[in-house]
């Protein structure tokens, strides 16, 4: 996966959605949402991981889940706590 100037994921281009179609044209559109989902994806993962015994896997999808949920909080969220670039109050929660 790759991940953009503020350590989102990248976004790529033909999303289903035709109006998120070209978000990621030029490599450079960064997905909030997919970082929510990737963050959730990994700890899941990384614990199946650990159950097998895989530690060093599931060591890296540890932390990249954590560097994920501290990138959003860092640049998705406004200084009151708002989705940034939103008109929403919706109140700033990384975890469910």
């Amino acid at each position: 996966m790759k991940f953009g100037v503020h350590g989102l994921p990248l976004i790529g281009c033909g999303d289903w959605n035709d109006a998120m179609n070209r978000v990621g044209a030029g490599g450079r559109g960064e997905s909030v949402w997919l970082a929510f989902f990737l963050i959730r994806v990994l700890e899941r993962f990384a614990a199946i991981a650990a159950r097998r015994g895989e530690t060093e896997t599931a060591r890296e999808w540890r932390a990249t889940s954590q560097r994920l949920a501290h990138d959003v909080e860092l640049h998705a969220w406004t200084a009151r706590g708002t989705a940034a670039r939103s008109s929403t109050t919706a109140r700033r929660s990384v975890r469910p």
